[in-house]
């Protein structure tokens, strides 16, 4: 560990003095609407000295950096890392990839009506791990029931409440007895109605992938009634320690905040034609995500979520006891979010060209990525920029000397950047030798943790924060971030990605509101493609932060599992919105 530690220290540190020397970049990189090239693949093929053959009986150990049973109830469980838990347990309407495109799930396939309104579900044959089938009455009773107003408002974390017929939107609570807006129509098709015209792309990858189907016969009482609503998710702790879903594998055992064991249930469609690969999967909680490349090394892993980080892709490179790849997509976003109460558009403008985004994401990140282009949302929805401008230092001292002659900034004022850790100290780094070549003065301050920064980006606060250079993985879908940037909130509410308070931002933000609204209404691919560009420019333009780069991730494995890529050399493994499709099809390997 010390010579890794060393390395990355002497790394940091020469990163650093080549700011200095960096004068100008190439163009920025960018991937197309379209599924992207390869990434460049790891430079490594372990070698498993014995013939292996799939084992049918065998254990996967899955590692995750937090625990995997907090709680197994979907709709009130915060954790992403008990979703991807209950992802193995509970079947979903449908299934998101990481380009954005939704795919069947339970829902074999669906339609719109042509006011768009109503959509009508037709559901595969399944059954719960108990053996009684799954039924459209299944659905529509916990559709209904997580619309309750007697668990809504306090425990539900779906959005699918506040957009149905019959419910009120802004609590999400049914406005009557059984008003909610769905109604089975037989036992395995069953429909929604909205109380609006909606994105029908937003809506299917946001609300449709957020909806998991509950045993309504597991929920009598003796009596053969049903129980409460309020008693399905607090009364009932029999159920809930031992969860009877209809997913790809069933609960077996657990142990608090250290592991869940799940089997693959044998009557689930989504597995290949030759059956599930595996018998268990362990979902092991790892207190360091530091440690998951040495776990897998020494055997006690087979897979983890999340990746390597970059350091352990470079050290583990050539060890025959360890697979890696890359994602097929970006999952994490490399960003400067600015109080843009404090920082005005020209200033924000003028730190966009000064950087070289397209050194800073082969230096640090390893070229495994794109330079960044919208300043929110990840670069993988299909109509948005793709493609980030790099580096025009004329236009960012453009920008500065703007920013002094309307009097929006002080000359000789610096502009403090946060950063929580060596890796952003030395993006930021990169990013202040180019402001200053453009005149604009950067103090660079590191702040002990993501906590200290977000108590001071988030809420109002006596110290406050000029910007902050960190990373997080956003949604693909701008409807989930739109508050971000929202009008009538942007500007009075302290938060990471907001207007400014000067009359251009409020123009540009009246601007973004009005096409961002329009969007969400869009009911053709063609309007939401107009829309969507419209408002992302408006968006660029305004700056109210930063994206440098969009990075992909490293993933490993170990020989248990052998080399989990695809065809293509790499894995579709989505940002935590969404789960792997393809653990239900993983094999588990033995020895010949």
């Amino acid at each position: 560990m010390k010579r890794r530690r060393l390395a990355v220290l002497l790394f940091v540190a020469a990163l650093m003095a080549a700011t200095v020397l960096s004068g100008c970049g190439g163009g920025g990189g960018g991937s197309s609407g379209e599924a992207p090239d390869a990434p460049a693949p790891i430079a490594n093929e372990p070698v498993v000295s014995d013939e292996r053959v799939a084992d049918p009986n065998g254990t996967i150990v899955y590692g995750m950096d937090g625990s995997p049973n907090t709680t197994y109830n979907f709709y009130t469980g915060t954790s992403t890392r008990v979703h991807e838990t209950v992802d193995t347990m509970f079947d979903k309407l449908v299934f998101v990839d990481g380009y954005g495109n939704v795919g069947p799930r339970a829902a074999e396939s669906w339609e719109w009506s042509d006011d768009g309104k109503e959509i009508t579900f037709h559901l595969r044959e399944n059954y719960f791990h108990d053996g009684e089938p799954v039924t459209a009455e299944d659905w529509v009773w916990t559709i209904k029931m997580v619309c309750s107003p007697e668990i809504h408002a306090a425990t539900v974390t779906t959005k699918i409440c506040q957009f149905l017929e019959g419910v009120d939107p802004l609590t999400g609570n049914e406005l009557s007895e059984d008003s909610a807006g769905v109604e089975a129509i037989d036992d395995l098709t069953f429909k929604m109605k909205l109380n609006d015209v909606y994105n029908r792309w937003s809506f299917e990858l946001s609300t449709l992938s957020y909806i998991v189907v509950l045993p309504k016969h597991c929920f009598e009482n003796e009596d053969g009634a049903m129980k409460s609503d309020i008693d399905v998710f607090n009364g009932s702790p029999e159920y809930w320690a031992a969860p009877i879903g209809s997913g790809s594998c069933k609960f077996v055992e657990d142990s608090l905040d250290d592991y869940t064991k799940v089997e693959a249930w044998d009557k689930y469609y989504g597995y290949g034609p030759d059956g599930p690969g595996f018998k268990y999967i362990v979902l092991q909680y790892v207190s360091d995500a530091n440690q998951i490349g040495s776990k897998i090394v020494a055997g006690d892993l087979d897979i983890a979520y999340p990746g390597v980080s970059e350091e352990d892709a470079q050290f583990y490179t050539g060890n025959e006891s360890i697979y890696m790849v890359e994602s097929a997509t970006e999952v994490v976003q490399i960003d400067i979010n600015f109080d843009c109460a404090l920082v005005p558009k020209s200033i924000r403008l003028a730190v966009n060209y000064a950087m070289d985004k397209q050194f800073i994401l082969e230096s640090i990140y390893g070229g495994r990525g794109v330079v960044g282009g919208g300043s929110i949302v990840m670069s993988s929805y299909p109509y948005f920029i793709k493609e980030g401008e790099n580096r025009d230092i004329e236009k960012a001292t453009a920008y500065v000397q703007a920013a002094i002659d309307n009097g929006s900034w002080t000359e000789g004022r610096a502009l403090q950047l946060n950063v929580p850790n060596d890796t952003y100290e030395a993006c930021a780094n990169i990013v202040k030798a180019g402001c200053e070549e453009a005149g604009l003065k950067v103090d660079v301050v590191r702040r002990d943790s993501i906590p200290t920064i977000q108590q001071n980006m988030f809420f109002q606060s006596t110290e406050g924060y000029d910007a902050v250079l960190w990373s997080y993985a956003p949604t693909i879908d701008p409807a989930k971030v739109g508050i971000y940037l929202d009008y009538d909130h942007g500007v009075t509410q302290k938060f990471f990605s907001r207007w400014g308070v000067l009359q251009e931002d409020l123009d540009d933000a009246k601007a973004y509101d009005e096409s961002f609204n329009a969007w969400k209404k869009a009911g053709t691919d063609a309007e939401q493609k107009t829309l969507s560009e419209e408002f992302q420019k408006i968006e660029n333009l305004g700056c109210p932060c930063i994206s440098i780069a969009n990075t992909r991730a490293v993933y490993a494995s170990g020989v248990n599992v052998g080399d989990t890529s695809n065809e293509n050399g790499w894995i579709d493994v989505t940002s935590v919105n969404y789960y792997n499709n393809d653990i239900w099809n993983w094999v588990c390997y033995e020895k010949a």
